[in-house]
């Protein structure tokens, strides 16, 4: 069985990489919140990505109860790749590796 990998708020499809946003597209496979990810099993994803997507979260309630929620759905070992804003505008939480580059065509 093939690893999954969850890109939480993606805009752009790569191969082996599964979208999941809260507006529908024709790139998105999986309509719904980054913290209800409910139509997922516990430790279904091999590696999630998400940048620029917790700086949109509340600090006190919303953002732990995705970071939760992602910590569900990843599979026991998983990793957890992230980008995000701080107020000077310095990213922090910079992946240890980038996100692949190759995209997948829609032919």
């Amino acid at each position: 069985m093939t690893e999954r990998r969850l890109h939480i708020g993606g805009k752009q499809k790569r191969d082996g990489w599964e979208i999941l946003d809260v507006n529908p597209g024709p790139l998105v496979d999986h309509l719904g919140n980054a913290i209800d990810l409910s139509q997922f099993a516990d430790g279904t994803f091999a590696e999630i990505y998400a940048s620029h997507v917790l700086e949109h979260f509340d600090y006190k309630e919303a953002l732990v109860a995705a970071l939760r929620e992602w910590n569900r759905v990843l599979a026991p070992g998983g990793v957890l790749i992230y980008e995000t804003f701080t107020q000077g505008n310095e990213t922090v939480g910079k992946p240890s590796r980038p996100m692949p580059t190759t995209t997948t065509s829609s032919a």
